[in-house]
């Protein structure tokens, strides 16, 4: 496979070594062979997530395909973005219940969501009596964050935004 071009379909035989004719079939096995400024292509598919995926890796994009959905299953923060440049683009992802924690944490500089759906399951009464849940929270001094063409619905919060956070 290619360490600059990988794919994971949730679906896949095990044994996969990542690319598009034998895929991964989770992220995270993709990220231990990804390269710097590599692409992890998420093909359509769930894939459940119970514990937290450390994007540690400087410029990585993780990219979803239409039909890839991310179902978080525990009370954890799905991706937690801790390398300048990282790129999570048009992902679906959502609970099977409302979670106090937001989907995405930013920890790092130059990061982009870009063209994802992030929302919970429908919680009772008005969003004031609502689980905290976000779609996504950035660090104290987190700096040139790019969202764009994202739709968040279903959060008590789209997003919340540390001190000294900055960008588009």
């Amino acid at each position: 496979s290619n360490p600059y071009n990988l794919y994971v379909q949730s679906t896949a035989s095990p044994g996969g070594y990542g690319s598009q004719i034998s895929p991964f079939q989770t992220i995270e096995q993709a990220l231990a062979v990804a390269q710097p400024n590599g692409v992890i292509n998420v093909l359509s598919g769930t894939y459940p997530i119970t514990n937290q995926i450390n994007l540690n890796i400087p410029g990585l994009t993780i990219k979803g395909r239409a039909g890839a959905e991310i179902l978080l299953q525990a009370p954890v923060v799905p991706f937690l973005i801790s390398s300048d440049n990282t790129t999570i683009d048009g992902l679906t992802m959502t609970s099977n219940q409302p979670y106090p924690v937001e989907f995405i944490q930013i920890g790092s500089n130059g990061d982009q969501i870009l063209n994802c759906q992030i929302y919970g399951p429908p919680q009772a009464g008005d969003s004031s009596t609502w689980v905290v849940n976000r779609g996504f929270v950035t660090q104290v001094n987190t700096t040139n964050l790019l969202v764009r063409n994202n739709i968040f619905h279903t959060l008590r919060q789209p997003a919340y935004l540390n001190p000294n956070s900055t960008g588009t």
